[in-house]
């Protein structure tokens, strides 16, 4: 029985778009290689098409899956990137990346695979779940079968986390059974919260976040994804605040004012008087003024 942990899809908005990134458009029609690896870290080749889709009209696509949608000129809707599991690895670098930039993250869908000896019906977890003998909160289940084997649904796709269990093996042409994954699918406020916490700890806490989800009774259950439960912060904790400024908002605070956002380096001004009741101009604290002008070089 062998065992796998991986990020399987990264959605994120980039709303505050860097102007050289705007300017590039305006004046190219077109994002260039080299301002699509400084938005996304993936190197190419990407293919430019002239279409795109939820609002977009433009599509880059880099020859690993990954895809970067934009219209031209930039509007309010800013910049969109997609990742499917085929373009990530782990998926453990592209969160970070964009973690540290401070974009916005619409989805990510986190999973985890077991590779089993003997062939196992997840059909009788469709019974518990019937039978009311699952912890979830979810009130909705289905379970479908095809040509490639079961899935089972935990959720409604519709809500913010949704639970996919399926043979992974049918669905690559193998041997039915031995091959499965759990899969569960973030989106909304959530899939921010989430990244926030596998950027702070590591993809390990992927299987607990599952289990917090929703759990069986059962002993593959329990070899697979542990007792352990974590579930996806509803809100942060206060002792949280002050790391989770410094490791993400501020960086990219600080890499606005750097492209030279004079709207946003006159509100940080402003709200930094009114917090340490000083008047603009006057000395604020010291240690706070390093720390930000040592953000500002880094970005």
């Amino acid at each position: 029985m062998t065992q796998a942990v991986k990020i399987d899809w990264i959605s994120v908005t980039i709303r505050d778009v860097p102007i050289d990134v705007k300017q590039q458009v305006e004046s190219m029609g077109r994002l260039g290689a080299g301002m699509l690896y400084e938005i996304t870290g993936h190197i190419g080749p990407w293919v430019e098409e002239e279409r795109g889709a939820y609002g977009y009209t433009n599509t880059a696509k880099a020859e690993s899956g990954a895809s970067v949608l934009y219209s031209v000129p930039i509007g309010s809707n800013g910049v969109h990137i997609r990742y499917p599991g085929t373009s990530l690895g782990l998926g453990l670098s592209e969160l970070e990346f964009h973690c540290k930039l401070g974009h916005a993250f619409t989805r990510i869908d986190i999973a985890t695979d077991i590779v089993l000896d003997q062939p196992f019906d997840i059909g009788g977890w469709y019974s518990m779940l019937q039978s009311k003998k699952v912890e979830t909160r979810a009130k909705k289940n289905s379970l479908m079968l095809s040509s490639t084997g079961k899935t089972l649904y935990v959720g409604s796709r519709t809500s913010e986390k949704f639970l996919r269990i399926y043979d992974k093996g049918g669905e690559q042409g193998e041997e039915k059974g031995l091959w499965l994954r759990a899969e569960l699918e973030v989106k909304g406020r959530s899939a921010g919260r989430l990244a926030e916490e596998i950027f702070r700890r590591g993809i390990d806490i992927i299987p607990k976040i599952i289990n917090g989800f929703c759990s069986f009774d059962s002993a593959l259950w329990h070899d697979w994804i542990g007792s352990d439960v974590e579930r996806i912060p509803s809100e942060r904790k206060d002792t949280d605040t002050k790391k989770w400024l410094l490791d993400i908002p501020a960086k990219a605070l600080a890499r606005l004012i750097a492209n030279g956002d004079g709207e946003v380096k006159r509100a940080f001004d402003a709200a930094v008087a009114r917090h340490v009741g000083v008047q603009l101009g006057d000395k604020v604290d010291a240690k706070s003024a390093a720390r930000f002008n040592s953000l500002l070089d880094k970005s």
